[in-house]
C-alpha cells in the first residue's frame, strides 16, 4: 500500500539540455544520468523514460 501511494507522488527534477556537435545532451544534477538524442524532442522522451525507470527501481528496491 505504501508503494502505491509513493508511486503517485510527483517530483521535479531539473535537466540541463545543451546542443553538441551531433547530439543534444541532457544532464540531471540531482541524479547522475546523462542522455543523448538526435533531436530535442527525442532527448526529452529518453530522459523521461530513464527517470521513470530509476524512480520505479527505487520504489521496488526500498
Amino acid at each position: 500500500m505504501v508503494h502505491e501511494r509513493q508511486e503517485n507522488l510527483q517530483h521535479t527534477i531539473k535537466a540541463f539540455i545543451r546542443k553538441g556537435e551531433e547530439y543534444y545532451e541532457a544532464e540531471c544534477l540531482e541524479i547522475a544520468v546523462v542522455t543523448q538524442g538526435k533531436t530535442l524532442d527525442e532527448t526529452i522522451v529518453i530522459k523521461r523514460r530513464q527517470l521513470r525507470y530509476i524512480w520505479r527501481m527505487r520504489i521496488y528496491l526500498s
